[in-house]
C-alpha cells in the first residue's frame, strides 16, 4: 500500500480543526522536513513531544502517526490515530493514515473502510488529493480480489484528476485487451471474458444483474463452463491465433442453452 508523503501533510496542516499557534506551525514545519529526509525516528520523538504538549494539535496526531508509520511501527501508528479519531472522527486525513496503516498490516476491509470514511469526509480536499483517495481505495479493493470495483475507482481517480499518475499505471497494469480486469493468467482472461458475455445473457432473461442464491450461481456457472469445455477448449490453437476482437466476435456466436434455469429461477426472489 502507498504511504502518506510528507509533502502531502505540509500541504494540507492549515486545515486542521484546532486553533494552532506560529510556534506549533514552526514545529509541524520541522517535524516535516524530517520526514522529507526519513529520519523517522527524531520526526516522532519531536511530534510526541508536542502532542504531549498540545493534546488538542489535529496535526501533532497525524504527523506522529505519520512517521511511526513510516518507520514501520504499525501497531503504535494506529494506536496514535485511533486516539486521534475520537477526537476528530471527520478528520479525512486520518482516516487515510488509518487507512494506509491497515494496508501495510494486510488488513484489507479496515483499510477500504477507512479510504471510504476519508473519502466521505474529503469536501476540503482539493482534485490531486481526492483522486489519490479513490486511488488508495481501489488498491484495497484489488487486494481483495473485487476486481470490478478496484477498476472502478482508478478510472475515477482519473475523471478527478487527468494527471493522477498513479492511476494511469495501475489501469494499464491491471487492465487486459478487453478492457476488463487482468486475471491470474491470460488463459483466464479468456475464460472470465467468455463467462462475463453469456452471464449477461443470462441476466437480460431474469430480468437482474446478480445471483440470488449460490444454488443459482452454480447452475448458470456449470452450463457456462461446459459451454467452454464443448465449444472452446476443442479450439484452443485456432484461438491462440485470433485477436481479442476474433475471440470475443467467436464467444458471441456460441448459444448456451439457459432455458430450464430461467425457468426455475426467473420468479424467484
Amino acid at each position: 500500500m502507498c504511504e502518506l508523503r510528507a509533502e502531502g501533510a505540509e500541504k494540507n496542516q492549515n486545515k486542521g480543526t484546532n486553533m494552532e499557534n506560529q510556534n506549533n506551525k514552526d514545529i509541524h514545519s520541522v517535524i516535516i522536513s524530517l520526514l522529507e529526509e526519513e529520519h523517522n525516528k527524531e520526526a516522532a520523538k519531536i511530534a510526541r513531544l508536542l502532542l504531549n504538549q498540545f493534546p488538542d494539535d489535529m496535526d501533532a496526531h497525524l504527523l506522529l502517526g505519520l512517521a511511526l508509520m513510516n518507520d514501520k511501527k504499525y501497531d503504535k501508528s494506529r494506536r496514535v490515530i485511533s486516539n486521534a479519531l475520537v477526537k476528530f472522527p471527520k478528520e479525512w486525513r486520518l482516516h487515510e493514515i488509518m487507512g494506509h496503516i491497515y494496508g501495510h498490516l494486510n488488513r484489507l476491509t479496515e483499510a477500504e473502510k477507512h479510504y471510504n470514511l476519508a473519502i466521505e469526509n474529503a469536501s476540503e480536499a482539493d482534485e490531486e488529493e481526492t483522486a489519490m483517495l479513490h486511488f488508495y481505495l481501489a488498491e484495497s479493493l484489488w487486494g481483495q480480489s473485487n476486481r470490478d470495483d478496484a477498476i472502478a475507482n482508478w478510472k475515477l481517480a482519473l475523471e478527478i484528476n487527468p494527471d493522477c499518475t498513479n492511476a494511469k499505471e495501475a489501469l494499464e497494469e491491471k487492465i487486459n485487451e478487453y478492457g476488463e480486469p487482468k486475471a491470474p493468467s491470460p488463459v483466464f482472461d479468456e475464460l472470465y471474458h467468455f463467462q462475463g458475455i453469456h452471464l449477461n445473457r443470462y441476466y437480460s432473461l431474469v430480468r437482474r444483474d446478480e445471483f440470488i442464491k449460490e444454488e443459482e450461481a452454480k447452475d448458470v456457472i456449470g452450463i457456462i463452463m461446459n459451454g467452454w469445455n464443448q465449444f472452446v477448449s476443442p479450439r484452443s490453437r485456432d484461438i491462440d491465433n485470433m485477436t481479442h476482437e476474433e475471440r470475443s466476435a467467436f464467444f458471441k456466436t456460441i448459444t448456451l442453452d439457459f432455458k430450464d434455469v430461467v425457468v426455475k429461477w426467473k420468479n424467484k426472489k
